[in-house]
């Protein structure tokens, strides 16, 4: 494989994985993608998990939602333009 195709490392760094977990969970209290994530969103979580924010982890949380949900329609249209593979059958009996 040449070097120019190579998938850069998308790794976060160690200090911003803790971010990402919370985000990931702070996300399923607010439902649906359609559905942003709020302040209300996060006290609720935060109440049920005993962890307190500090203002500027909020702030990561609510701009990882923003790029969330801009890209979502990009996603979809990807995924959509796609070509379908068809699923394989199930050998397993």
């Amino acid at each position: 494989m040449k070097k120019g195709n190579l998938v850069p490392d998308t790794k976060p760094p160690s200090r911003c994985q803790g971010l990402i977990q919370y985000y990931n969970n702070a996300r399923s209290f607010a439902g649906v993608i359609d559905n942003p994530l709020t302040m209300s969103v996060i006290k609720d979580w935060q109440e049920h998990t005993y962890v307190s924010l500090d203002r500027w982890e909020r702030e990561c949380l609510f701009a990882m939602d923003r790029a969330l949900r801009r890209s979502y329609s990009d996603v979809l249209r990807y995924h959509a333009s796609r070509k379908q593979v068809k699923a394989l059958v199930d050998d397993r009996k």
